[in-house]
């Protein structure tokens, strides 16, 4: 939330958000969504990161590799995934979500 009687910008102010400190917004997020056992390791050996941050002007795409717990639906789990992302991206960090595409690499008990 913008508040106006704290600081107005100028035209030469920049603001700008590592994806370091998105990512950890997003692990945050789902840290404790029931149904999600973790992120997915790369088994190709291609160093792929389970978090990927695609920016399109104004606006993020988020791609997320993750692992579900075994018994769980896991459209249902990725719906409340993409919405924690989404709210917390634009809440806390201030920044637009385009889309959030949520890839289950596999199911593991937890």
């Amino acid at each position: 939330m913008w508040r106006d009687d704290i600081y107005k910008p100028s035209a030469i102010d920049r603001f700008f958000i590592e994806d370091t400190a998105l990512k950890q917004l997003i692990l945050e997020a789902i840290v404790e969504v029931k149904g999600v056992t973790g992120l997915a390791p790369d088994f190709s050996g291609l160093l792929k990161k389970p978090i990927k941050i695609i920016r399109s002007k104004e606006k993020l795409k988020i791609k997320i590799y993750l692992l579900g717990e075994y018994g769980e639906n896991l459209r249902e789990v990725g719906a409340v995934v993409r919405g924690r992302i989404i709210k917390s991206l634009e809440e806390l960090g201030g920044v637009e979500v385009e889309r959030v595409d949520i890839i289950f690499k596999g199911v593991s008990r937890k």
